[in-house]
């Protein structure tokens, strides 16, 4: 009997176990799913994550939370184009680029090689939402105003290779509606013989050289304005007095064929006449010290603010004066205003009396 109920007590005991190592698997089924999600977590972390930044808070519609992006240092959120979140991703190239760098004090901009960085402009699941790559560009949204305007559709305008892009976003993608491509511009009127170049090295930086008609760089592009030449052997340029992005920072230049400064104003103008012969007008604003404005003489004197008539030496023919007649542009006083009284003082005090005409120039 003893052994009876030790046999009955062995099979209890066995079954009981058989049913624990079944229940197991069954309880640890639940867990699959899980390890799954880890796999599917580990190939998505190679996706490229968006920055942890002090200011995202501040974009109402930011979706930095739970963006795949939040954890990747290359990725900046830009902004919502209608329903589309978008992003701009860095990739560091290796290789370098061009960049615009100011000169101060009237010396003239230069260029440098720097690290080309590219941005992708791409979607919250990271596809391509502009073909090509931007050096430097900027996102707006939709219905934001501007100076100029109101932008009723979000768009990026930026640059690369030189090149100038404005995208809009329409029909639920970035459509280009403006391209400026580095390079050859257009002849110079008047003079055919060079041809205007242009450059954009940033999303607020296009600047302007010369070239021959031969294709040889005269001056690299560089410069604020378009290269006037108001004879063959003559050049306008803009000048930069101080480290301004802005292009209304600087002064004009006149140079000779050998690019020696002839003379330095705020602007220069000259009118050529059907016979060959011109007038030349400098004018200088004056413009405060807090933006190191100021121009001197040839004897380091301050330079006197108002208009004068110079040559095409930049030699200064007539004494500083200021009109009324020249506030409305220099080619409405040549045409209609040439022969009106202007007064100033010579340096003694004594009143003067002259006209425009009195400072035409033979060719």
């Amino acid at each position: 009997m003893k052994k009876i109920f030790s046999l009955l007590f062995l099979i209890i005991m066995c079954i009981l176990l058989l049913c624990s190592c079944n229940s197991e698997p069954a309880e640890n089924s639940s867990s699959l799913p899980e390890s799954e999600n880890s796999s599917e977590s580990s190939s998505a972390s190679s996706v490229p994550r968006l920055p942890s930044r002090p200011d995202a808070e501040s974009h109402e519609d930011s979706p930095y939370s739970g963006s795949a992006f939040k954890d990747d240092p290359t990725v900046k959120y830009l902004g919502m184009a209608d329903e589309i979140e978008v992003y701009q991703k860095a990739v560091e190239t290796g290789e370098t680029r061009l960049d615009i760098v100011y000169g101060k004090d009237g010396v003239f901009n230069t260029t440098t090689e720097v690290p080309a960085t590219e941005y992708r402009i791409i979607d919250s699941e990271g596809n391509l939402l502009i073909e090509h790559p931007f050096y430097d560009l900027r996102f707006w949204k939709g219905n934001e105003l501007f100076e100029s305007g109101l932008y009723t559709h979000s768009g990026i305008r930026g640059c690369y290779e030189g090149d100038y892009y404005v995208y809009s976003f329409l029909d639920g993608k970035f459509e280009l509606v403006e391209f400026y491509e580095a390079g050859v511009i257009e002849p110079v009127e008047n003079h055919p013989e060079y041809i205007r170049t242009r450059y954009s090295y940033s999303e607020r930086e296009t600047h302007y050289g010369l070239n021959d008609k031969d294709g040889n760089v005269i001056f690299e592009p560089v410069f604020s304005y378009y290269i006037n030449i108001p004879f063959e052997d003559r050049f306008l340029l803009s000048v930069n007095n101080v480290d301004k992005m802005d292009g209304r920072e600087s002064f004009c230049a006149l140079m000779d064929a050998n690019k020696n400064v002839l003379a330095v104003y705020t602007a220069i103008y000259f009118r050529v006449f059907d016979d060959g012969t011109y007038i030349g007008i400098a004018w200088y604003s004056g413009c405060g010290e807090k933006w190191g404005h100021y121009l001197y003489d040839e004897n380091g004197e301050l330079l006197e603010e108002g208009y004068r008539f110079i040559d095409k030496d930049g030699n200064e023919l007539s004494p500083c004066f200021n009109s009324d007649l020249l506030l409305y542009g220099e080619y409405e006083y040549v045409e209609k205003h040439l022969d009106e009284i202007i007064t100033a003082a010579d340096e003694n005090g004594n009143t003067l009396e002259f006209t425009g005409r009195d400072f035409i120039c033979e060719p």
